[in-house]
């Protein structure tokens, strides 16, 4: 999972299994295989169908799988 945190006040603001990864869960007890394990990035991005700049976070599957994951 990656997990999302608010630094201001430590609490959980979600968190997220790619659906790419679910039919990998069920290995959990018996293997070690890698998820999310790329560091996530923050950005800034401008939307110019809605004409406004929002932050977007983006981070990779890395050992996990071949995807970018992307969140608004």
């Amino acid at each position: 999972m990656l997990h999302a945190f608010r630094n201001t006040e430590g609490r959980e603001e979600f968190a997220i299994i790619p659906k790419s990864l679910l039919g990998k869960l069920k290995n959990l007890k018996t293997t070690h295989e890698f998820y999310v394990d790329a560091s996530p990035k923050a950005y800034d991005a401008y939307f110019a169908s809605e004409s406004k700049w929002k932050t977007i976070l983006v981070s990779g599957l890395r050992g996990g799988g071949p995807y970018y994951l992307l969140w608004m």
